[in-house]
C-alpha cells in the first residue's frame, strides 16, 4: 500500500526505527538499542512492543505539546528565517528622523503662533505686578500662568535674541491674552503709573440694551463698540453660551446684574467679558446639575428666570410665579406660559398694561400665541429669580395676576383667577398677568 508520506513523517519514522526507506515496518524495537530524541534532543521514553508507527505518532504528539508545529524551522535555519523578516536598520532609523522632524515642526508652529498672537483669544486686562529686581524668568512664569502666553521659553529665547535690550519697569502692568510678544515686552518697558477705576450699576431684570445704554451714558464705552463685542467678540471660554440660538439680543439673560468696578478706558470686549465671568461664578456646578436633573438646559433655565424676574412684584413670591410655569410647561392641557412680560419684551415702548390686540401679535416671544418658553431670556435676571426658577414652590397654582401695586394674585383655577383678575380691569384693558381668556 502506497502511503504517500511527506519528508517529515519518513524522518519520523526512521527515528523511530522504521526501514531506512521510510516504510512504516512492524518489526519489534529494541528499547536498549533506540533512542528516540525530538528536535530540541530531549530523549522521549519508549516502551517494549512499540511499532516504528506507534513511535513517529508519539514523537508528532510531544512535538505538538511543545507547542511546534511539525516541520517548524529551528536552529540556524530559524536565525536565517528571523534575520529575513527584520526591518532594514536604515528604515527605522529614516522613520525615527521623520517622526521627530514633524515633533519639531508642531512645536515650532505652536511658538511662532503663540509669539506673534495667531489665534483668537480675547480677553479683559489683565494686571501683573513686577517686583523691583525681578528677573525675566519670574515675570515669564507669571505670564505664563496668567494663561497671556503658553511658551514661556519661546518668550525667554525671543527676548534674549531680539529684545535683550528692553529695560523692565516694576510696578504693575496690565496685559491681554492676544499680546504677542512683542506687545508684551513694550508694555513692560513702560513706566507704570496708578490706573483709575471706575464702577457702573446693573439691576435685576435690566435687558441687554439697557445695558449697553448705562455703560454708554456713563462715558466708560460707546454704543458701537459695546454693541460690536456683545455680537462679535469669541466668548468660547464660557460654556454657557455653548449652542445658543440664534437671536438678536446674543448676551441678552447672561450681562448679571452686579455693581462693577472698571478701569477707566478699559475695552468694550474687556467690560462685557467681566460680567460675564460673574455669570459663570454665580451659576455654579450645583445649578448646572439642578437643571439637568429638571431636564432644561441652561438657556432654559434663564430664560425661565428672566419671566420670573419680569412678573415679580417681589423676590418672596418668585418661587410661586416660577411653580405657575413649571406647572404650566408640565400639564399638556395649558402649554402656554401667556406672561404679559414677554409680549412687552417684543414691543419697542413698553406700556403700563396691555390690549388683546398686544397680545396678538406674531411673535416667537408671545407666549400667548407660542406654547413652551420664548426663543430666548427677555432680561438678564438675578440670582434669586435663577434660584427660583431652578427652584419652584410646590403649588397647585396655575394663575396670577397683577394687583396694581407691585404684587400678584395666584389662582388655581380659571374661576378663581377670572374673580381676582375682574377686580383689576380698567376700561377694558388688563394689567399684567398670565391669562386673558374670556
Amino acid at each position: 500500500m502506497d502511503f504517500n508520506q511527506s519528508e517529515f513523517e519518513k524522518n519520523l519514522l526512521r527515528k523511530a526505527g522504521g526501514d531506512s526507506d521510510g516504510t512504516p515496518g512492524e518489526k519489534k524495537i529494541d528499547i536498549e538499542s533506540i533512542h528516540i530524541k525530538d528536535a530540541d534532543d530531549v530523549p522521549i521514553n519508549t516502551y517494549e512492543g512499540e511499532t516504528p508507527r506507534d513511535r513517529a505518532a508519539k514523537l508528532a504528539m510531544w512535538e505538538a505539546q511543545k507547542g511546534k508545529k511539525p516541520g517548524k524551522t529551528t536552529g540556524k535555519a530559524a536565525d536565517k528565517e528571523k534575520k529575513k523578516r527584520r526591518v532594514p536598520k536604515g528604515v527605522i532609523y529614516i522613520s525615527c528622523v521623520l517622526a521627530v522632524s514633524l515633533l519639531l515642526t508642531l512645536v515650532a508652529w505652536l511658538a511662532i503662533r503663540d509669539c506673534f498672537a495667531f489665534h483668537n483669544k480675547v480677553s479683559e486686562d489683565i494686571p501683573i505686578v513686577v517686583e523691583d529686581g525681578e528677573g525675566l524668568s519670574a515675570i515669564t512664569t507669571k505670564l505664563s500662568d496668567a494663561d497671556i502666553i503658553d511658551f514661556p521659553l519661546a518668550f525667554r529665547m525671543y527676548y534674549s535674541l531680539i529684545k535683550k535690550n528692553t529695560q523692565v519697569q516694576y510696578g504693575t502692568h496690565y496685559f491681554k491674552k492676544g499680546d504677542d510678544y512683542d506687545t508684551i515686552l513694550r508694555k513692560l518697558a513702560q513706566a507704570t503709573e496708578s490706573r483709575e477705576t471706575v464702577e457702573f450699576l446693573i439691576t435685576e431684570g435690566k435687558t441687554q440694551a439697557d445695558v449697553i445704554r448705562i455703560i454708554a451714558n456713563a462715558g466708560y464705552a460707546s454704543t458701537g463698540d459695546l454693541t460690536e463685542a456683545i455680537n462679535f467678540a469669541d466668548y468660547e471660554e464660557f460654556k454657557f453660551l455653548e449652542n445658543l440660538p440664534d437671536r438678536a439680543a446674543r448676551l441678552e439673560g447672561y450681562l448679571f446684574p452686579a455693581k462693577y468696578e472698571i478701569y477707566a478706558g478699559e475695552s468694550a470686549t474687556s467690560i462685557i467679558i467681566r460680567m460675564l465671568k460673574k455669570f459663570d461664578s454665580v451659576f455654579d456646578d450645583v445649578m448646572y446639575d439642578r437643571a439637568k436633573e429638571l431636564g432644561m438646559t441652561v438657556d432654559e433655565v434663564i430664560t425661565l428666570a428672566s419671566i420670573i424676574q419680569a412678573e415679580a412684584g417681589s423676590e418672596d413670591e418668585m418661587p410661586n410665579i416660577s411653580s405657575v410655569f413649571h406647572n404650566r410647561l408640565n400639564n399638556p392641557s395649558y402649554g402656554y406660559l401667556q406672561s404679559c412680560s414677554t409680549v412687552q419684551y417684543t414691543m419697542s415702548e413698553r406700556k403700563a398694561v396691555l390690549t388683546r390686540d398686544d397680545i396678538s401679535v406674531d411673535n416667537k416671544y408671545n407666549t400667548y400665541k407660542y406654547p413652551g418658553l420664548p426663543v430666548g431670556p427677555i432680561c438678564n435676571p438675578g440670582l434669586a429669580a435663577i434660584e427660583a426658577a431652578l427652584y419652584p414652590a410646590e403649588t397647585d397654582y396655575y394663575y396670577f395676576v397683577s394687583d396694581g401695586q407691585g404684587h400678584n394674585v395666584f389662582s388655581r383655577t380659571y374661576a378663581e383667577h377670572t374673580k381676582a383678575k375682574n377686580a383689576y380691569i380698567q376700561d377694558g384693558k388688563f394689567i399684567n398677568g398670565t391669562d386673558v381668556a374670556d
